[in-house]
């Protein structure tokens, strides 16, 4: 799925449409991008202040006590995309700055790409240890290994 949707975005996308040639254009795309990615981290929030207006519990916040059962999996969600929003904009910020049009296709492509990240982590085992053993045993057909 990676390469198809990376091979699209950075090899179809610019004939279709026009990307910015400029550096402060560029940097602008790449910021309005970063939002599309800041997005799930405002979904990631609202679940979590959801959750927690509701819980006399987790009212107080994780500075008074340790997470209900119910709050554990949505703040877990919310941290791994904020760690992977920030590393995924700073790159933003980086490849708007390299010449050509597929980097700023490829920063679309890898838009698409976190967004079906985040769909599929929501839907995925809370341990890791499975879902290390679920990816690997679905991916490894594909590329020749065993799990």
């Amino acid at each position: 799925m990676c390469a198809t949707v990376l091979g699209v975005a950075t090899l179809w996308l610019p004939e279709q449409i026009e990307l910015p040639r400029e550096t402060a254009p560029r940097l602008a795309f790449a910021a309005r991008e970063s939002l599309l990615v800041m997005l799930w981290v405002a979904i990631g929030v609202g679940m979590v202040s959801t959750i927690r207006r509701y819980s006399a519990h987790d009212n107080p916040g994780s500075a008074f006590a340790p997470p209900s059962e119910r709050l554990r999996v949505p703040l877990a969600f919310l941290q791994n995309t904020l760690e992977q929003a920030t590393m995924t904009s700073i790159a933003f910020l980086g490849l708007s700055t390299v010449d050509g049009d597929a980097p700023l296709g490829f920063i679309t492509g890898a838009v698409v790409l976190f967004a079906a990240g985040r769909i599929e982590v929501r839907g995925m085992p809370l341990n890791a240890q499975c879902r290390n053993r679920s990816s690997l045993s679905k991916y490894s057909g594909r590329i020749g290994g065993s799990a």
